[in-house]
Parts: C-alpha cells; structure tokens; sequence
C-alpha cells in the first residue's frame, strides 16, 4: 500500500515529504492546490510511472519496524496527512457526485451519508491519536515518562482507541455488504464502478494501517508498562 494518496495535493506532499520535492518538479508538477492525480492528468504524464518515482523517494512502509516507538509516531501522523485525510476527503465527495448522477442505482444504500459518518469517524479517531496518542508516546520514548501515573496517559487512551478500531472495522463491514461486497450492479456507470473499487482499496488500506499500529505500536507500548497499575 502506497504511503501517500493520489488525491494529496502536491503542495502539502512536498511540505510533509521534502524528499519528493526533486521528482515533483522534475515532472513540472508545481501547482501547490492542485491534487497529485489532477497535477499529472493537466500534464498529460502517467499517473502509475508518476506514483512510482515518488514513492522511490517516499517513505517507506516496509522500514515501519524499524522505527523507535516515537519516530513510528512521526511517520504514522505523516500517513494520517498524505493518505487518510485526502483519501476520505476524496471518496466522500465522489460519493455525493455519483449520487447525483443519472444512473445511480435505487437499490443501493444511501451511501453519501453512510460513508460521511464512517469519515468523520475515522477524521475523529486519526485526530485522537495525533493529539493525544503520539505525544504521550514520544513522552515515553525520551524518558520523561515512567511508572503507575504516567502509565495511565498511556494505556486509557490505547484501550479506547482499540475499540474505535472495532467500530471502525464493524461499520466499513456493515456498508461493504450493504454495497454488494463493494461488486458494481450490472450495467453501473463507470463513476459508480470507481466509487467502490476506491472504497474497498480504503477498507484494505485501514484494516492494514490497524494491524500495523497493534502489531508496531500498541503491542510495544503496552508492553512497556507491563505490570504497572495506573
């Protein structure tokens, strides 16, 4: 999975990666509001040739496990910016244009306001974690932190967290198999059929960011204050 959305616009991807700077100018993408996939569509370039090159520079998934705990922090937060926010800020907004549009199928949910419900959840648990989580976090990494009292700051807010995930998970779930496991209906316009290849590629891409973070961060975490009582 990409570590950075073609809906990011290239301004803030240049900002929060400065390494992708040299590529989005060797491809004159300089237009800091337009999106990455609206930049390379205006160029007339290969969105999949574009996407690779950046990632080559990007940050890398794969070295995830080889963070410390606060530096995972920082990577995940960064994630957060060039993925998950223009990821739901995109599909929510498709969402409601395809609603519109002629040939929308009646037997569908009403999936405008499922899906902004489901975003503004998972806006609200990426800002929980981003305020409250990581600096907790990166607390404990620089040693300020130790013992029963600030095992609470600690442990509260990833046990509840936990859960958000299990809702989260439970609602993606529930609009999936509302939407036919994300199958178009026959003879659905290609807005539609984009519309729900996207929304499963964002479902696969929260389930893994989900295991990541109980496997890298929250198991490590925990395991810190492993019989310390708040």
């Amino acid at each position: 999975m990409s570590t950075f959305s073609p809906h990011v616009t290239t301004g803030q991807l240049g900002r929060s990666c400065p390494a992708t700077q040299p590529v989005l100018c060797q491809y004159g993408l300089d237009s800091p509001e337009q999106t990455l996939a609206e930049a390379v569509q205006a160029a007339r370039l290969d969105l999949g040739t574009v996407l690779t090159d950046l990632q080559a520079v990007g940050p890398r998934r794969a070295a995830w496990g080889c963070l410390g705990l606060g530096a995972l922090c920082d990577a995940l937060a960064t994630h957060h910016i060039l993925f998950f926010h223009p990821e739901l800020t995109h599909w929510t907004r498709q969402a409601a244009e395809v609603a519109q549009a002629p040939g929308f199928p009646a037997g569908l949910p009403d999936l405008c306001l499922a899906l902004e419900a489901l975003a503004h959840n998972l806006h609200t648990y990426l800002l929980k974690e981003d305020v409250m989580l990581f600096p907790a976090i990166r607390h404990l990494e620089a040693g300020r932190g130790a013992g029963a009292a600030f095992a609470a700051h600690v442990q509260g807010p990833l046990e509840r967290l936990s859960g958000h995930q299990a809702d989260l998970q439970a609602a993606f779930g529930q609009l999936r198999r509302a939407c036919g496991d994300w199958a178009p209906p026959p003879g659905a316009p290609a807005p539609l059929r984009e519309l729900l290849a996207g929304l499963g590629a964002l479902q696969a891409a929260t389930e893994t960011s989900f295991q990541d973070e109980r496997r890298l961060l929250f198991g490590p975490v925990l395991a810190r204050f492993e019989g310390v009582t708040p």
